[in-house]
Protein backbone atom coordinates (compact mmCIF):
# COMPACT_ATOMS: atom_id res chain seq x y z
CA UNK A 1 0.00 0.00 0.00
CA UNK A 2 1.29 3.42 -0.81
CA UNK A 3 0.25 6.69 0.75
CA UNK A 4 -2.44 8.57 -1.15
CA UNK A 5 -0.42 11.50 -2.48
CA UNK A 6 -1.51 14.05 -5.03
CA UNK A 7 0.46 13.85 -8.27
CA UNK A 8 0.31 17.45 -9.49
CA UNK A 9 3.36 18.71 -11.38
CA UNK A 10 5.99 21.01 -9.93
CA UNK A 11 6.87 24.35 -11.51
CA UNK A 12 9.08 23.94 -14.58
CA UNK A 13 12.22 25.30 -12.90
CA UNK A 14 13.15 24.54 -9.30
CA UNK A 15 16.70 25.67 -8.56
CA UNK A 16 17.87 25.46 -4.97
CA UNK A 17 19.56 28.71 -3.98
CA UNK A 18 18.77 31.50 -1.54
CA UNK A 19 15.10 31.05 -2.44
CA UNK A 20 15.17 27.42 -1.37
CA UNK A 21 12.48 27.84 1.25
CA UNK A 22 10.15 29.44 -1.28
CA UNK A 23 10.80 26.47 -3.58
CA UNK A 24 9.89 24.08 -0.81
CA UNK A 25 6.72 26.01 -0.02
CA UNK A 26 5.74 26.00 -3.70
CA UNK A 27 6.13 22.23 -3.88
CA UNK A 28 3.87 21.78 -0.84
CA UNK A 29 1.35 24.26 -2.26
CA UNK A 30 1.29 22.15 -5.44
CA UNK A 31 0.02 19.23 -3.35
CA UNK A 32 3.20 17.26 -2.68
CA UNK A 33 3.69 15.77 0.76
CA UNK A 34 6.98 13.88 0.34
CA UNK A 35 9.99 15.70 -1.08
CA UNK A 36 13.64 14.86 -1.75
CA UNK A 37 16.60 17.25 -1.78
CA UNK A 38 19.80 16.54 -3.65
CA UNK A 39 22.40 17.97 -1.26
CA UNK A 40 24.94 18.24 -4.12
CA UNK A 41 22.75 20.92 -5.70
CA UNK A 42 23.48 24.58 -5.01
CA UNK A 43 22.68 25.37 -1.38
CA UNK A 44 21.69 21.80 -0.65
CA UNK A 45 23.82 21.13 2.44
CA UNK A 46 22.37 24.18 4.19
CA UNK A 47 18.82 23.69 2.91
CA UNK A 48 17.60 21.61 5.83
CA UNK A 49 18.82 24.01 8.49
CA UNK A 50 17.39 26.99 6.61
CA UNK A 51 13.98 25.39 6.20
CA UNK A 52 13.78 24.14 9.77
CA UNK A 53 14.59 27.54 11.25
CA UNK A 54 12.13 29.31 8.97
CA UNK A 55 9.33 26.86 9.79
CA UNK A 56 9.96 27.23 13.50
CA UNK A 57 9.79 31.00 13.16
CA UNK A 58 6.41 30.54 11.51
CA UNK A 59 5.22 28.43 14.44
CA UNK A 60 5.07 25.14 12.53
CA UNK A 61 5.63 21.77 14.19
CA UNK A 62 9.02 20.42 13.07
CA UNK A 63 10.76 17.15 13.91
CA UNK A 64 14.17 15.91 12.71
CA UNK A 65 14.85 12.17 12.37
CA UNK A 66 18.43 10.94 12.39
CA UNK A 67 20.10 7.70 13.39
CA UNK A 68 20.86 7.28 17.08
CA UNK A 69 22.58 3.95 17.82
CA UNK A 70 20.38 3.20 20.81
CA UNK A 71 19.19 -0.38 20.41
CA UNK A 72 16.96 0.03 23.46
CA UNK A 73 14.78 2.62 21.70
CA UNK A 74 13.93 1.30 18.22
CA UNK A 75 10.71 3.35 18.05
CA UNK A 76 12.35 6.62 19.10
CA UNK A 77 11.10 8.63 16.09
CA UNK A 78 7.42 7.99 16.70
CA UNK A 79 7.78 8.03 20.48
CA UNK A 80 9.42 11.45 20.41
CA UNK A 81 6.61 12.82 18.27
CA UNK A 82 3.87 11.31 20.41
CA UNK A 83 5.40 12.93 23.48
CA UNK A 84 4.73 16.34 21.92
CA UNK A 85 1.05 15.54 21.35
CA UNK A 86 0.37 13.56 24.50
CA UNK A 87 -0.53 16.39 26.92
CA UNK A 88 -3.12 17.85 24.51
CA UNK A 89 -4.45 14.42 23.52
CA UNK A 90 -4.84 13.40 27.16
CA UNK A 91 -6.97 16.48 27.87
CA UNK A 92 -9.09 16.52 24.73
CA UNK A 93 -9.14 12.87 23.52
CA UNK A 94 -8.74 10.78 26.66
CA UNK A 95 -10.48 7.76 25.12
CA UNK A 96 -8.11 7.64 22.17
CA UNK A 97 -5.09 7.80 24.48
CA UNK A 98 -6.36 5.09 26.82
CA UNK A 99 -6.97 2.83 23.82
CA UNK A 100 -3.23 2.96 23.12
CA UNK A 101 -2.05 2.62 26.72
CA UNK A 102 -0.19 -0.65 26.08
CA UNK A 103 1.64 0.79 23.06
CA UNK A 104 2.58 3.90 25.06
CA UNK A 105 3.86 1.78 27.95
CA UNK A 106 6.00 -0.21 25.49
CA UNK A 107 7.97 2.93 24.60
CA UNK A 108 8.06 4.23 28.18
CA UNK A 109 5.51 7.00 27.65
CA UNK A 110 2.98 7.55 30.42
CA UNK A 111 -0.58 8.61 29.86
CA UNK A 112 -3.16 10.41 31.95
CA UNK A 113 -5.22 10.02 34.01
CA UNK A 114 -2.67 8.77 36.49
CA UNK A 115 -3.99 5.23 36.88
CA UNK A 116 -3.32 4.52 33.21
CA UNK A 117 0.42 4.76 33.83
CA UNK A 118 0.25 1.32 35.42
CA UNK A 119 -1.18 -0.43 32.36
CA UNK A 120 0.29 -3.90 31.87
CA UNK A 121 1.65 -5.29 28.60
CA UNK A 122 -0.79 -8.22 28.59
CA UNK A 123 -2.75 -6.59 25.79
CA UNK A 124 0.28 -6.29 23.49
CA UNK A 125 1.71 -9.36 21.79
CA UNK A 126 5.37 -10.17 22.27
CA UNK A 127 7.66 -10.68 19.26
CA UNK A 128 7.27 -13.95 17.39
CA UNK A 129 8.99 -17.11 18.62
CA UNK A 130 12.51 -17.65 17.31
CA UNK A 131 11.47 -21.21 16.48
CA UNK A 132 9.19 -19.99 13.69
CA UNK A 133 11.99 -18.24 11.77
CA UNK A 134 9.35 -15.81 10.54
CA UNK A 135 9.73 -12.05 10.43
CA UNK A 136 6.03 -11.42 11.13
CA UNK A 137 5.78 -9.23 14.23
CA UNK A 138 2.46 -8.29 15.76
CA UNK A 139 4.40 -6.53 18.50
CA UNK A 140 6.20 -4.16 16.12
CA UNK A 141 3.10 -3.56 14.04
CA UNK A 142 0.94 -2.75 17.04
CA UNK A 143 3.47 -0.22 18.35
CA UNK A 144 4.21 1.54 15.05
CA UNK A 145 0.57 1.60 13.98
CA UNK A 146 -0.73 2.67 17.39
CA UNK A 147 1.75 5.49 17.85
CA UNK A 148 1.29 6.68 14.27
CA UNK A 149 -2.45 6.86 14.80
CA UNK A 150 -1.98 8.94 17.95
CA UNK A 151 0.13 11.44 15.98
CA UNK A 152 -2.52 11.75 13.28
CA UNK A 153 -5.25 12.13 15.90
CA UNK A 154 -3.20 14.81 17.64
CA UNK A 155 -2.86 16.78 14.40
CA UNK A 156 -6.50 16.50 13.45
CA UNK A 157 -8.42 16.57 16.73
CA UNK A 158 -6.62 18.80 19.24
CA UNK A 159 -7.04 22.55 19.43
CA UNK A 160 -3.34 23.15 20.08
CA UNK A 161 -2.30 21.63 16.75
CA UNK A 162 -5.42 22.10 14.62
CA UNK A 163 -3.86 24.91 12.57
CA UNK A 164 -0.45 23.28 12.22
CA UNK A 165 1.26 20.95 9.84
CA UNK A 166 3.81 18.40 10.94
CA UNK A 167 7.11 18.66 9.06
CA UNK A 168 9.47 15.68 9.41
CA UNK A 169 13.00 16.22 8.14
CA UNK A 170 15.32 13.28 7.42
CA UNK A 171 18.70 14.89 6.67
CA UNK A 172 20.33 11.67 5.41
CA UNK A 173 17.88 8.94 4.50
CA UNK A 174 20.75 6.47 3.95
CA UNK A 175 21.75 6.77 7.60
CA UNK A 176 18.35 6.09 9.15
CA UNK A 177 17.89 2.70 10.80
CA UNK A 178 15.35 0.28 9.40
CA UNK A 179 12.73 0.48 12.16
CA UNK A 180 12.69 4.28 11.98
CA UNK A 181 11.87 4.00 8.27
CA UNK A 182 9.25 1.35 9.02
CA UNK A 183 7.75 3.68 11.61
CA UNK A 184 7.71 6.53 9.11
CA UNK A 185 6.12 4.25 6.54
CA UNK A 186 3.38 3.33 9.01
CA UNK A 187 2.71 6.99 9.77
CA UNK A 188 2.42 7.80 6.07
CA UNK A 189 -0.16 5.05 5.55
CA UNK A 190 -2.73 7.33 7.16
CA UNK A 191 -2.22 9.72 4.21
CA UNK A 192 -2.80 12.81 6.28
CA UNK A 193 -2.52 16.01 4.28
CA UNK A 194 -1.08 17.69 7.38
CA UNK A 195 2.12 15.61 7.34
CA UNK A 196 5.05 16.62 5.13
CA UNK A 197 8.30 14.66 4.93
CA UNK A 198 11.50 16.10 3.48
CA UNK A 199 14.28 13.61 2.73
CA UNK A 200 17.92 14.24 1.91
CA UNK A 201 20.72 11.91 0.91
CA UNK A 202 24.29 11.71 -0.37
CA UNK A 203 23.09 10.87 -3.87
CA UNK A 204 20.33 11.89 -6.23
CA UNK A 205 16.90 10.33 -5.77
CA UNK A 206 17.10 8.62 -9.16
CA UNK A 207 20.35 6.93 -8.11
CA UNK A 208 18.93 5.75 -4.79
CA UNK A 209 15.70 4.39 -6.34
CA UNK A 210 17.60 2.54 -9.07
CA UNK A 211 19.90 0.65 -6.75
CA UNK A 212 18.65 -2.67 -8.09
CA UNK A 213 19.89 -1.90 -11.62
CA UNK A 214 23.49 -1.55 -10.43
CA UNK A 215 25.95 -4.39 -10.22
CA UNK A 216 26.17 -5.66 -6.66
CA UNK A 217 29.28 -4.80 -4.72
CA UNK A 218 30.92 -8.13 -3.94
CA UNK A 219 32.82 -6.78 -0.94
CA UNK A 220 29.80 -5.11 0.62
CA UNK A 221 28.92 -6.31 4.14
CA UNK A 222 25.55 -8.02 4.65
CA UNK A 223 24.36 -5.12 6.81
CA UNK A 224 25.00 -2.60 4.00
CA UNK A 225 23.40 -4.87 1.42
CA UNK A 226 20.28 -5.10 3.58
CA UNK A 227 20.19 -1.35 4.13
CA UNK A 228 20.62 -0.74 0.40
CA UNK A 229 17.84 -3.18 -0.52
CA UNK A 230 15.46 -1.79 2.08
CA UNK A 231 16.20 1.83 1.21
CA UNK A 232 15.40 1.17 -2.45
CA UNK A 233 12.10 -0.46 -1.46
CA UNK A 234 11.21 2.38 0.87
CA UNK A 235 11.90 5.20 -1.58
CA UNK A 236 10.24 3.37 -4.47
CA UNK A 237 7.24 2.75 -2.25
CA UNK A 238 6.88 6.31 -0.97
CA UNK A 239 7.78 8.06 -4.26
CA UNK A 240 9.10 11.38 -2.90
CA UNK A 241 9.32 14.26 -5.39
CA UNK A 242 12.82 15.67 -6.14
CA UNK A 243 12.65 19.43 -5.74
CA UNK A 244 15.99 20.24 -7.37
CA UNK A 245 16.74 20.38 -11.10
CA UNK A 246 20.44 19.61 -10.79
CA UNK A 247 20.75 15.83 -11.07
CA UNK A 248 24.41 14.85 -11.12
CA UNK A 249 25.71 12.33 -13.61
CA UNK A 250 25.42 8.89 -12.05
CA UNK A 251 28.57 6.90 -11.57
CA UNK A 252 29.44 3.57 -10.00
CA UNK A 253 27.45 3.08 -6.82
CA UNK A 254 29.62 3.49 -3.75
CA UNK A 255 29.16 1.54 -0.51
CA UNK A 256 26.90 3.09 2.09
CA UNK A 257 28.67 4.66 5.02
CA UNK A 258 28.58 2.31 8.03
CA UNK A 259 26.23 3.00 10.91
CA UNK A 260 28.01 4.61 13.85
CA UNK A 261 27.86 2.09 16.68
CA UNK A 262 29.06 1.70 20.23
CA UNK A 263 29.44 -2.08 20.09
CA UNK A 264 30.29 -2.30 23.79
CA UNK A 265 26.62 -1.57 24.54
CA UNK A 266 25.45 -4.75 22.83
CA UNK A 267 25.08 -8.31 24.08
CA UNK A 268 23.60 -11.53 22.71
CA UNK A 269 20.26 -10.76 24.38
CA UNK A 270 20.09 -7.16 23.17
CA UNK A 271 20.93 -8.19 19.61
CA UNK A 272 18.26 -10.87 19.72
CA UNK A 273 15.72 -8.25 20.84
CA UNK A 274 16.86 -5.91 18.06
CA UNK A 275 16.31 -8.62 15.44
CA UNK A 276 12.91 -9.49 16.88
CA UNK A 277 11.61 -5.93 16.45
CA UNK A 278 13.04 -5.58 12.94
CA UNK A 279 16.44 -3.91 13.45
CA UNK A 280 18.18 -6.35 11.10
CA UNK A 281 20.60 -3.76 9.71
CA UNK A 282 21.71 -2.67 13.16
CA UNK A 283 22.15 -6.25 14.42
CA UNK A 284 24.13 -7.29 11.35
CA UNK A 285 26.32 -4.18 11.65
CA UNK A 286 27.21 -5.14 15.22
CA UNK A 287 27.81 -8.81 14.37
CA UNK A 288 30.09 -7.79 11.49
CA UNK A 289 32.04 -5.29 13.59
CA UNK A 290 35.65 -6.46 14.18
CA UNK A 291 35.60 -5.27 17.80
CA UNK A 292 32.43 -7.15 18.79
CA UNK A 293 33.23 -10.40 20.61
CA UNK A 294 30.74 -13.26 20.87
CA UNK A 295 30.97 -17.04 21.11
CA UNK A 296 30.79 -18.80 17.75
CA UNK A 297 27.53 -20.63 18.48
CA UNK A 298 25.79 -17.47 19.70
CA UNK A 299 27.02 -15.55 16.64
CA UNK A 300 25.73 -18.28 14.32
CA UNK A 301 22.37 -18.29 16.06
CA UNK A 302 21.92 -14.53 15.61
CA UNK A 303 23.34 -14.34 12.09
CA UNK A 304 21.12 -17.19 10.96
CA UNK A 305 18.07 -15.61 12.52
CA UNK A 306 18.71 -12.20 10.95
CA UNK A 307 19.27 -13.66 7.49
CA UNK A 308 16.20 -15.89 7.81
CA UNK A 309 14.09 -12.84 8.69
CA UNK A 310 15.31 -10.81 5.71
CA UNK A 311 14.68 -13.69 3.33
CA UNK A 312 18.23 -14.99 2.76
CA UNK A 313 17.04 -18.52 3.45
CA UNK A 314 19.81 -20.40 1.66
CA UNK A 315 22.54 -18.39 3.38
CA UNK A 316 20.85 -18.73 6.78
CA UNK A 317 20.64 -22.47 6.25
CA UNK A 318 24.37 -22.58 5.44
CA UNK A 319 25.15 -20.67 8.66
CA UNK A 320 23.06 -23.04 10.76
CA UNK A 321 24.39 -26.16 9.01
CA UNK A 322 28.01 -25.11 9.56
CA UNK A 323 27.28 -24.48 13.24
CA UNK A 324 25.50 -27.83 13.47
CA UNK A 325 28.50 -29.70 12.03
CA UNK A 326 30.90 -27.93 14.40
CA UNK A 327 28.82 -28.25 17.58
CA UNK A 328 30.27 -30.69 20.11
CA UNK A 329 27.33 -30.68 22.50
CA UNK A 330 24.58 -33.01 21.18
CA UNK A 331 21.75 -30.74 22.37
CA UNK A 332 23.30 -27.71 20.66
CA UNK A 333 23.83 -29.79 17.51
CA UNK A 334 20.17 -30.78 17.57
CA UNK A 335 19.07 -27.18 18.14
CA UNK A 336 20.89 -26.01 15.01
CA UNK A 337 19.45 -29.02 13.25
CA UNK A 338 15.96 -27.77 14.15
CA UNK A 339 16.68 -24.38 12.61
CA UNK A 340 18.28 -25.90 9.49
CA UNK A 341 15.51 -28.42 8.91
CA UNK A 342 12.82 -25.80 9.54
CA UNK A 343 14.26 -23.56 6.82
CA UNK A 344 14.69 -26.54 4.52
CA UNK A 345 11.05 -27.60 4.91
CA UNK A 346 9.19 -24.33 5.48
CA UNK A 347 11.09 -21.94 3.22
CA UNK A 348 12.94 -24.06 0.64
CA UNK A 349 10.58 -27.06 0.30
CA UNK A 350 13.52 -29.48 0.31
CA UNK A 351 11.67 -32.34 1.96
CA UNK A 352 14.14 -35.21 1.40
CA UNK A 353 16.95 -33.12 2.80
CA UNK A 354 14.75 -32.10 5.73
CA UNK A 355 14.13 -35.72 6.71
CA UNK A 356 17.87 -36.46 6.51
CA UNK A 357 18.63 -33.47 8.75
CA UNK A 358 16.00 -34.53 11.28
CA UNK A 359 17.40 -38.07 11.39
CA UNK A 360 20.88 -36.64 12.00
CA UNK A 361 19.58 -34.50 14.87
CA UNK A 362 17.66 -37.38 16.47
CA UNK A 363 20.73 -39.62 16.19
CA UNK A 364 22.80 -37.03 18.05
CA UNK A 365 20.24 -37.02 20.88
CA UNK A 366 19.95 -40.79 21.16
CA UNK A 367 20.60 -41.89 24.73
CA UNK A 368 20.19 -38.37 26.15
CA UNK A 369 17.09 -38.12 28.31
CA UNK A 370 17.56 -34.77 30.02
CA UNK A 371 14.91 -32.09 29.60
CA UNK A 372 16.87 -30.06 27.01
CA UNK A 373 17.34 -33.16 24.83
CA UNK A 374 13.66 -34.09 25.08
CA UNK A 375 12.66 -30.56 24.08
CA UNK A 376 14.82 -30.61 20.94
CA UNK A 377 13.48 -34.08 20.13
CA UNK A 378 9.98 -32.65 20.28
CA UNK A 379 10.90 -29.78 17.95
CA UNK A 380 12.53 -32.16 15.45
CA UNK A 381 9.43 -34.34 15.44
CA UNK A 382 7.31 -31.22 14.94
CA UNK A 383 9.26 -30.38 11.77
CA UNK A 384 8.93 -34.00 10.56
CA UNK A 385 5.15 -33.72 11.02
CA UNK A 386 5.24 -30.53 8.94
CA UNK A 387 6.91 -32.43 6.10
CA UNK A 388 4.28 -35.16 6.28
CA UNK A 389 1.53 -32.54 6.19
CA UNK A 390 3.10 -30.72 3.24
CA UNK A 391 3.36 -34.02 1.33
CA UNK A 392 -0.31 -34.93 2.06
CA UNK A 393 0.49 -37.78 4.48
CA UNK A 394 -2.01 -36.69 7.09
CA UNK A 395 -2.18 -39.87 9.17
CA UNK A 396 1.61 -40.05 9.48
CA UNK A 397 1.72 -36.39 10.47
CA UNK A 398 -0.88 -36.95 13.20
CA UNK A 399 1.02 -39.98 14.54
CA UNK A 400 4.25 -37.95 14.73
CA UNK A 401 2.46 -35.12 16.55
CA UNK A 402 1.19 -37.61 19.12
CA UNK A 403 4.72 -38.97 19.56
CA UNK A 404 6.07 -35.45 20.07
CA UNK A 405 3.37 -34.60 22.62
CA UNK A 406 4.17 -37.78 24.58
CA UNK A 407 7.89 -36.95 24.47
CA UNK A 408 7.59 -33.47 25.95
CA UNK A 409 4.60 -34.13 28.26
CA UNK A 410 6.67 -34.04 31.50
CA UNK A 411 8.52 -30.83 30.54
CA UNK A 412 7.82 -27.41 32.03
CA UNK A 413 8.88 -23.89 31.02
CA UNK A 414 7.95 -21.40 28.31
CA UNK A 415 9.68 -23.23 25.43
CA UNK A 416 7.97 -26.49 26.29
CA UNK A 417 4.61 -24.73 26.67
CA UNK A 418 5.05 -23.03 23.29
CA UNK A 419 5.75 -26.39 21.63
CA UNK A 420 2.82 -28.09 23.35
CA UNK A 421 0.47 -25.38 22.11
CA UNK A 422 1.95 -25.64 18.63
CA UNK A 423 1.53 -29.41 18.52
CA UNK A 424 -2.06 -29.39 19.79
CA UNK A 425 -2.96 -26.67 17.31
CA UNK A 426 -1.31 -28.66 14.51
CA UNK A 427 -3.28 -31.76 15.50
CA UNK A 428 -6.51 -29.80 15.20
CA UNK A 429 -5.50 -28.48 11.77
CA UNK A 430 -4.54 -31.97 10.60
CA UNK A 431 -7.96 -33.36 11.48
CA UNK A 432 -9.61 -30.40 9.76
CA UNK A 433 -7.52 -31.02 6.63
CA UNK A 434 -8.63 -34.65 6.72
CA UNK A 435 -12.29 -33.57 6.82
CA UNK A 436 -12.89 -34.63 10.43
CA UNK A 437 -14.21 -31.36 11.86
CA UNK A 438 -15.64 -32.96 15.00
CA UNK A 439 -12.29 -34.38 16.01
CA UNK A 440 -10.58 -31.14 15.04
CA UNK A 441 -12.96 -29.23 17.33
CA UNK A 442 -12.48 -31.71 20.19
CA UNK A 443 -8.71 -31.26 20.02
CA UNK A 444 -9.01 -27.46 19.80
CA UNK A 445 -11.25 -27.34 22.87
CA UNK A 446 -8.31 -28.61 24.91
CA UNK A 447 -7.21 -24.97 24.83
CA UNK A 448 -10.23 -23.91 26.88
CA UNK A 449 -8.04 -23.76 29.98
CA UNK A 450 -5.85 -21.06 28.42
CA UNK A 451 -8.79 -18.66 28.52
CA UNK A 452 -8.33 -18.29 32.28
CA UNK A 453 -4.52 -18.23 32.36
CA UNK A 454 -1.93 -15.48 31.83
CA UNK A 455 -2.16 -15.79 28.03
CA UNK A 456 -5.87 -15.02 28.00
CA UNK A 457 -5.71 -11.40 26.84
CA UNK A 458 -4.07 -12.32 23.56
CA UNK A 459 -5.22 -15.90 23.06
CA UNK A 460 -8.96 -15.64 23.73
CA UNK A 461 -9.82 -13.95 20.42
CA UNK A 462 -7.90 -16.67 18.54
CA UNK A 463 -9.53 -19.49 20.51
CA UNK A 464 -13.09 -18.27 19.99
CA UNK A 465 -12.52 -17.49 16.30
CA UNK A 466 -11.26 -20.95 15.39
CA UNK A 467 -13.93 -22.65 17.47
CA UNK A 468 -16.54 -20.57 15.65
CA UNK A 469 -15.19 -21.54 12.23
CA UNK A 470 -15.24 -25.23 13.06
CA UNK A 471 -18.76 -25.00 14.51
CA UNK A 472 -19.90 -23.14 11.38
CA UNK A 473 -18.48 -25.94 9.25
CA UNK A 474 -20.44 -28.44 11.36
CA UNK A 475 -23.60 -26.36 10.70
CA UNK A 476 -23.99 -25.50 14.38
CA UNK A 477 -24.66 -21.95 13.30
CA UNK A 478 -26.07 -20.35 16.44
CA UNK A 479 -23.22 -21.66 18.58
CA UNK A 480 -20.75 -20.50 15.91
CA UNK A 481 -22.17 -16.97 15.92
CA UNK A 482 -21.85 -16.80 19.71
CA UNK A 483 -18.17 -17.73 19.40
CA UNK A 484 -17.56 -15.17 16.63
CA UNK A 485 -19.11 -12.50 18.84
CA UNK A 486 -16.93 -13.59 21.76
CA UNK A 487 -13.86 -13.27 19.53
CA UNK A 488 -14.96 -9.78 18.48
CA UNK A 489 -15.45 -8.61 22.06
CA UNK A 490 -12.06 -10.00 23.12
CA UNK A 491 -10.26 -8.18 20.30
CA UNK A 492 -12.12 -4.97 21.08
CA UNK A 493 -11.24 -5.24 24.77
CA UNK A 494 -7.52 -4.94 23.96
CA UNK A 495 -8.06 -2.42 21.12
CA UNK A 496 -6.73 -4.87 18.53
CA UNK A 497 -8.01 -3.16 15.38
CA UNK A 498 -5.89 -5.32 13.09
CA UNK A 499 -7.60 -8.59 14.00
CA UNK A 500 -10.94 -6.86 14.55
CA UNK A 501 -11.03 -6.23 10.80
CA UNK A 502 -10.90 -9.96 10.05
CA UNK A 503 -13.40 -10.85 12.77
CA UNK A 504 -15.92 -8.24 11.62
CA UNK A 505 -15.52 -9.30 7.99
CA UNK A 506 -16.08 -12.93 8.97
CA UNK A 507 -19.17 -12.05 10.99
CA UNK A 508 -20.43 -10.17 7.94
CA UNK A 509 -19.81 -13.20 5.71
CA UNK A 510 -21.55 -15.50 8.16
CA UNK A 511 -24.61 -13.23 8.36
CA UNK A 512 -24.60 -12.85 4.57
CA UNK A 513 -24.66 -16.63 4.12
CA UNK A 514 -27.55 -16.80 6.59
CA UNK A 515 -29.32 -14.30 4.29
CA UNK A 516 -29.39 -11.75 7.12
CA UNK A 517 -28.21 -9.02 4.79
CA UNK A 518 -28.94 -6.01 7.01
CA UNK A 519 -26.90 -7.56 9.83
CA UNK A 520 -24.12 -8.38 7.34
CA UNK A 521 -24.03 -4.76 6.19
CA UNK A 522 -23.60 -3.57 9.79
CA UNK A 523 -20.62 -5.87 10.31
CA UNK A 524 -18.99 -4.84 7.05
CA UNK A 525 -19.37 -1.21 8.09
CA UNK A 526 -17.63 -2.03 11.37
CA UNK A 527 -14.88 -3.85 9.45
CA UNK A 528 -14.37 -0.78 7.26
CA UNK A 529 -14.10 1.45 10.33
CA UNK A 530 -11.56 -0.84 11.97
CA UNK A 531 -9.55 -1.09 8.74
CA UNK A 532 -9.29 2.69 8.51
CA UNK A 533 -8.10 2.80 12.12
CA UNK A 534 -5.07 0.70 11.20
CA UNK A 535 -4.59 2.27 7.75
CA UNK A 536 -5.48 -0.95 5.91
CA UNK A 537 -6.88 0.68 2.80
CA UNK A 538 -7.32 -2.60 0.89
CA UNK A 539 -9.41 -4.15 3.69
CA UNK A 540 -11.43 -0.93 4.02
CA UNK A 541 -12.26 -0.96 0.31
CA UNK A 542 -13.15 -4.66 0.40
CA UNK A 543 -15.42 -4.16 3.40
CA UNK A 544 -17.14 -1.19 1.74
CA UNK A 545 -17.76 -3.23 -1.41
CA UNK A 546 -19.15 -6.13 0.63
CA UNK A 547 -21.44 -3.76 2.53
CA UNK A 548 -22.76 -2.37 -0.75
CA UNK A 549 -23.54 -5.88 -2.00
CA UNK A 550 -25.25 -6.80 1.28
CA UNK A 551 -27.45 -3.70 1.11
CA UNK A 552 -28.40 -4.46 -2.49
CA UNK A 553 -29.30 -8.02 -1.49
CA UNK A 554 -31.39 -6.67 1.38
CA UNK A 555 -33.44 -4.67 -1.13
CA UNK A 556 -34.22 -7.78 -3.16
CA UNK A 557 -36.89 -10.23 -2.15
CA UNK A 558 -35.63 -12.79 0.31
CA UNK A 559 -37.36 -15.41 -1.80
CA UNK A 560 -35.66 -14.29 -5.01
CA UNK A 561 -33.14 -17.04 -5.76
CA UNK A 562 -32.45 -16.05 -9.36
CA UNK A 563 -28.89 -16.59 -10.51
CA UNK A 564 -26.61 -13.74 -11.47
CA UNK A 565 -22.94 -13.31 -12.31
CA UNK A 566 -20.76 -13.04 -9.21
CA UNK A 567 -18.06 -10.41 -8.81
CA UNK A 568 -14.79 -11.27 -7.06
CA UNK A 569 -16.13 -9.79 -3.82
CA UNK A 570 -19.37 -11.76 -4.15
CA UNK A 571 -17.43 -14.98 -4.65
CA UNK A 572 -15.54 -14.21 -1.44
CA UNK A 573 -18.85 -13.64 0.36
CA UNK A 574 -20.03 -17.11 -0.60
CA UNK A 575 -16.90 -18.91 0.56
CA UNK A 576 -16.92 -20.71 3.92
CA UNK A 577 -15.66 -18.51 6.78
CA UNK A 578 -12.03 -18.94 7.77
CA UNK A 579 -11.18 -21.12 10.76
CA UNK A 580 -7.88 -19.44 11.67
CA UNK A 581 -7.45 -15.85 12.80
CA UNK A 582 -3.73 -15.78 12.07
CA UNK A 583 -2.95 -13.01 9.60
CA UNK A 584 0.43 -12.01 8.12
CA UNK A 585 1.45 -8.50 9.07
CA UNK A 586 1.97 -7.33 5.50
CA UNK A 587 0.89 -3.85 6.55
CA UNK A 588 4.07 -3.62 8.58
CA UNK A 589 6.41 -4.61 5.75
CA UNK A 590 7.44 -2.55 2.77
CA UNK A 591 7.19 -4.27 -0.61
CA UNK A 592 6.40 -7.56 1.17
Amino acid sequence: MSAELQETDLPATTTIDVKWFETLSSAVAAGHRQLFINPHARGGPEAFDEAIEQLKREGQLVDVWSFAPNHAAPFQGLAGLVAKFLPSLSKECEGIVSDKAAELAAVNLHVTPEELTFITMDALALPASERRLSRESEYTFRITNGLARLIVEGLEKTAAFAAQRLWIFVPDVTQIDRVSLLSLNQLLQFASQKIIVVYGGPSSLSELTNLGTKQALTTEPASSAERRKFLKSFLSHQKPIPIDAMELKEGRLSPLAPLLLDVDRFSEDSLFEAIQVGQYDLALSVLEHPDFELEAEARARLLGLAHAYIGNFQFAQEIYHRAMSQAKDPVMKARFCVYTSLLSAKRLSEYDRTIALIDEGLAALKGHGEAAALLETGWLLNVRALVMFRTKRIEEAAAICREAIATIKPLQGSDALHLKINLISNMSILFEADGNLRKSLAVWERFEAFNTGPARALFAKIYHFRKAGLLFGLRQIDMAMDQYLASWHEAQSIHDTFHSVVIAQTLGKAEFQRRRFEAAAIWFERAETEAKRCADHAAANKSAAARSIALKMAERSRDDNSEFALSECEEWLHRAPETKLGRPFYLYHIAA
